[in-house]
């Protein structure tokens, strides 16, 4: 069966690319109810956007996996990269192309979030999906799926800084830490009350989630701290995070705004796009980009966010991963892009 979880993530990710128009439209009738009130930055403010330009690299666009609903990307380096979709499927990248789609998780589920990591010349990468089910990478082929999260409501993200600390999170509010032998669960990391989102980890040292109440959290090896709520609107369903530091993150969440963690405490959100923002990836504080529903990529340059730009084909963007200012991957409903 479905857990709520996975119905809430499968309706915003693969549920919504069946009705791009109706999806973007969503987005523009109801960033126009947000007030300053709720925790924005009123969209009549000044656009931050007005001090930054558009990615200058180049694009490029690979058809592969474009029928199976591309979920999620990660990029360590700017020559390994893996792609999971809604049918179990990973895609791995050398540098130069992309294999085939290869089944790593046959228990029927789909794959919310891949998360990799490089170091020592070895390779790993984590893959879970919305029945509570990890798949781990070796560098040479995927494993058997493994189910860490039996109880919960599926595991909806995973981030891994090493290629043996990763750490995953439920809409139960648990945390489930890989040691580089196994899979461990603290519960109820989350006393809010809301359900976990997103995670990331830049490092072994730190890791930041975020729940749909719009609450943030920590950890620096010694325990979670307590939940801070940093976004009052709800809008935070949909959103990731992405931190390239202990002192810079960013959320994007599901009405085009972005909320900032910088000189130790968050700003408030400020609406950067009239659509869904459905990623972002910051791999410094001066780099980050994300995309939305709607096929477009804003970048961000330290101070602050271009303007929409559309990729092509022009499809709903799910997920984007950077490995520096020069290299991008972003996956979406007609294939996968690549900026360098």
């Amino acid at each position: 069966a479905v857990v709520l979880a996975a119905a809430i993530f499968f309706a915003l990710q693969a549920g919504a690319q069946h009705s791009p128009p109706a999806a973007s439209n969503a987005g523009h009738r109801h960033a126009g109810h947000r007030q300053a009130g709720h925790g924005k930055t009123a969209a009549s403010s000044p656009r931050p956007a007005d001090s930054a330009s558009a990615a200058a690299g180049t694009w490029s666009f690979s058809d592969t996996d474009a029928n199976d609903g591309l979920l999620s990307v990660s990029c360590p380096t700017s020559t390994f990269c893996a792609a999971s979709d809604s049918n179990g499927n990973v895609s791995l990248f050398n540098g130069t192309s992309w294999t085939k789609p290869v089944l790593a998780d046959g228990t029927g589920a789909y794959l919310n979030s891949v998360s990799c990591a490089t170091g020592s010349g070895s390779r790993f990468c984590a893959a879970v999906d919305n029945q509570g089910y990890v798949v781990s990478y070796n560098g040479q082929s995927w494993g058997q799926p493994v189910q860490i999260d039996p109880n919960g409501e599926g595991l909806l993200r995973v981030s891994c800084a090493t290629t043996s600390f990763c750490v995953a999170v439920d809409a139960d509010g648990s945390a489930f830490t890989y040691n580089g032998r196994g899979w461990h669960e603290q519960s109820g990391i989350d006393g809010s009350g809301g359900q976990l989102w997103a995670v990331t980890c830049p490092s072994t040292s730190y890791c930041a989630a975020f729940d749909l109440d719009g609450y943030t959290l920590h950890t620096q090896g010694a325990g979670w701290t307590a939940p801070v709520q940093v976004d009052t609107s709800g809008s935070l369903q949909g959103g990731t995070i992405a931190c390239a530091s202990a002192a810079f993150c960013m959320i994007s969440d599901s009405l085009g705004y972005m909320t900032a963690f910088t000189g130790g405490s968050w700003g408030a959100p400020v609406m950067i796009d009239q659509n869904r923002l459905t990623s972002v990836s910051c791999p410094s504080s001066t780099f980050c980009m994300a995309v939305d529903i709607a096929g477009n990529e804003l970048t961000y340059n330290g101070k602050g966010w271009s303007q929409p730009t559309a990729l092509t084909p022009q499809g709903q963007l799910w997920s984007v991963s950077c490995h520096s200012a020069s290299f991008c991957t972003v996956v979406g409903q007609d294939g996968i892009y690549i900026y360098r």
